[in-house]
């Protein structure tokens, strides 16, 4: 029997995983990482991931160019040859529940996974650990804790997947009785949950003592390009303008996420003159390598703000941009964003703040 099986999706869940295998002392050759991720993902963990840190390392889909053209078929509406690949993932997906049938603890990067939440429900294990996801851990623990169905979906293309999965290929969609968050979150779990808090102990030993920069660093999101969308880009240009004046006497750079669309940054760069810098790996990790901090963090409602707050914590100032909800065009999200933002007031102090604008 395998003892640990992480479920995992994005780089940034990998920084997690260090501290999961360090607190719950997990060696090597007693786990596994199943991988299924999207493309852009996928290429950045097969450069991440290192073999000699685990047993075996399986992708669901090991192929960028594949994973990529499946993308571009749900987009383009190709629900032909879309479904044939779900099929044969699906295939995949139940051969390795059947292999590991049974492990001691599993460990879940991405809750709101169909697939994962599947494996969470098919396969047997002593316990159930819930690695941070950013902000959606707020939202899963949420969800937890008011036993919201995963049929209540932020839109139409979501509930359609949620349907096909559950009726037509059997997937398990319901919430595991029991599960333990490993966050840096201050959440308060519902009754059968408990936590165990990241402290960020291995990846804080990397940070040392960092001098500081006159720079400003913005944290890009694609808050207008990826669906469901939270703003519209003429919204979004107005968060950066304030931030740019905000800051007009100090250097500005502006790091993108990698599913911003690139028309958009240049945009961006040429309205507002700043630089742009672009980055491959996770945020915190980036950021760690960097012979100095920025003088400023800024950014809206990136998860990286309350990780950069519990791995650098007074040595980074921090300003958390409050997004106006008349501005969320998708009313659905409201809730999720506000909750962040609640949230976010919870570590509020000398070092990290939340600005609103008008």
């Amino acid at each position: 029997m395998i003892s640990n099986i992480f479920l995992l999706s994005t780089p940034s869940q990998l920084i997690n995983v260090i501290e999961a295998k360090k607190y719950f002392s997990i060696s090597a050759d007693s786990s596994v990482a199943i991988i299924n991720a999207y493309s852009t993902n996928l290429i950045l963990m097969k450069e991440l991931l290192k073999q000699e840190e685990w047993r075996e390392i399986i992708f669901i889909e090991d192929n960028a160019e594949r994973q990529k053209e499946h993308e571009q078929n749900l987009k383009r509406g190709n629900h032909l040859h879309a479904i044939k690949r779900v099929f044969q993932q699906t295939a995949k997906l139940n051969k390795l529940i059947e292999k590991y049938s049974e492990v001691k603890n599993l460990f879940v990067g991405y809750y709101l996974s169909l697939e994962n939440i599947h494996i969470v429900n098919t396969v047997r294990y002593e316990k159930l650990i819930l690695l941070d996801d950013g902000i959606a851990t707020l939202d899963v623990n949420r969800r937890r804790k008011n036993n919201i169905s995963f049929l209540n979906a932020w839109n139409i293309e979501f509930l359609g997947r949620v349907l096909f999965k559950k009726f037509i290929l059997g997937y398990k969609l319901k919430h595991p009785k029991s599960a333990v968050f490993f966050t840096s979150y201050k959440i308060e779990t519902g009754p059968n949950d408990s936590l165990v808090k990241n402290e960020y102990n291995e990846i804080m030993r990397l940070v040392g003592s960092k001098e500081t920069s006159d720079e400003v660093y913005f944290l890009g999101q694609p808050l207008s390009e990826e669906m469901p969308k939270i703003v519209t880009e003429e919204v979004y240009f107005k968060y950066i303008e304030f931030v740019v004046e905000k800051f007009k006497l100090q250097k500005m750079v502006y790091i993108p996420h990698r599913d911003e669309d690139r028309t958009k940054l240049e945009r961006l760069s040429k309205t507002f003159n700043i630089s742009i810098l672009f980055n491959d790996i996770p945020f915190e990790l980036f950021l760690l390598k960097q012979p100095k901090l920025p003088r400023y963090l800024v950014g809206l409602i990136t998860s990286a703000i309350p990780n950069c707050k519990a791995i650098f914590g007074d040595a980074l100032n921090i300003l958390a941009i409050r997004i106006n909800r008349s501005h969320v065009i998708n009313k659905a999200l409201i809730p999720t964003v506000e909750e962040t933002y609640a949230y976010f007031a919870t570590l509020e102090d000398e070092k990290f703040r939340i600005i609103s604008i008008h």
